[in-house]
């Protein structure tokens, strides 16, 4: 689940922009644009999370610690909105998969909002079993992968 590194403790106040578009030039001048461009891609590097559910609408139990560290984010981050696309496997019927992924992405943002998530700073949209394919990894069982590919993803942007 890649992408789970936290920028604890970082609140982008007006102060806090001013300071960036400051040191942005400074490296920009001394470093070149190979290095600025470098620090752009790390500042705008976006955070994703990823919650399973192994059968049904029943979170699997890697959530809370998950949900947990989405909620210390985006307390952290005012300005952070949360993408929450929720996804199937393939299997079975196309609309049947498009509205459980979309109840699982429900889920989500129902559970991030209890932990105290403004829902104005979270979008919830189900994909069924046909966006962002997981590819099956080399001896990986077919039930293995296909519990893979029935996950909620939570994308968080700073801007």
């Amino acid at each position: 689940m890649g992408g789970n590194s936290l920028r604890q403790g970082t609140t982008l106040s007006l102060r806090k922009v001013f300071g960036i578009l400051i040191l942005l030039l400074i490296v920009g001048f001394v470093a070149g644009k190979p290095a600025m461009e470098q620090f752009l891609k790390d500042f705008m590097h976006d955070n994703t999370y990823v919650v399973y559910f192994p059968r049904g609408t029943a979170m699997g139990e890697d959530a809370a610690p998950v949900l947990e560290q989405v909620e210390s984010f985006m307390k952290g981050n005012g300005m952070a909105k949360a993408e929450i696309n929720g996804y199937t496997n393939p299997r079975g019927d196309a609309q049947a998969n498009l509205e459980l992924s979309q109840k699982r992405a429900d889920l989500v943002k129902a559970a991030l909002a209890g932990r105290g998530i403004n829902e104005s700073r979270l979008v919830a949209r189900g994909f069924g079993g046909s966006g962002a394919p997981v590819v099956k990894k080399p001896g990986e069982s077919d039930t293995a992968w296909q519990m893979r590919m029935s996950r909620v993803e939570i994308k968080i942007k700073l801007f």
